[in-house]
């Protein structure tokens, strides 16, 4: 198993709730009572090298900061932003279209500058008629500019309700090394 270091910034839930969704995704049910298996999975959570960031508005020199240290002190190879539009800092800086841009091309200059791979999350509208391509995320300032890949996660909400198993698709809508098209998943609690 490779135990890769990961940087996880949670602008969207705080630590104690982002790490008991991990926690039920790991034993594929919604936490009531303390069990022995929760204890499993908390403990393997622990030694994991997992980085949890949730400082809230976090601004992108905080961000840059951080992302230093931790490339640095810990070895982290992957960085997460959930969610890149809860980022702060962006007053006086023109129209949120152009703060986004700058965020984005800062992400793709600091993933160069640290050798690490930069995912950040953002929450999109799904179009009614289903079509998926790079125009549909236009409202992404300078994603499809900056980005290297581009994925749309796209759960059967229909399904998901009550479960921690749902099926889902993910269409990759732009790769500049590869290509594009979409896949059906399972998404499916693995620590059963």
């Amino acid at each position: 198993v490779h135990r890769i270091p990961v940087a996880y910034f949670s602008l969207k839930l705080p630590m104690a709730q982002f790490v008991k969704r991990l926690i039920e995704m790991g034993i594929g049910y919604k936490i009531d009572t303390w069990n022995d298996e929760i204890g499993y999975v908390a403990a393997s959570l622990m030694e994991a090298p997992l980085f949890i960031d949730d400082t809230p508005e976090l601004s992108v020199p905080e961000l840059q900061a951080k992302v230093k240290r931790l490339a640095n002190e810990h070895g982290v190879r992957l960085v997460i932003i959930d969610y890149v539009q809860l980022m702060g800092g962006y007053e006086g800086v023109g129209s949120r279209d152009c703060w986004l841009e700058r965020i984005v091309k800062t992400l793709k200059e600091l993933a160069s500058e640290y050798g690490v791979a930069v995912m950040a999350l953002d929450k999109m509208y799904r179009p009614t008629n289903d079509s998926i391509d790079t125009k549909t995320f236009a409202k992404v300032a300078g994603a499809e500019t900056y980005a290297d890949v581009m994925l749309a996660y796209l759960p059967d909400k229909s399904k998901r309700a009550g479960s921690l198993d749902w099926n889902a698709e993910i269409a990759v809508i732009k790769n500049n090394k590869g290509s594009v098209g979409r896949c059906l998943v399972k998404v499916a609690n693995a620590c059963r």
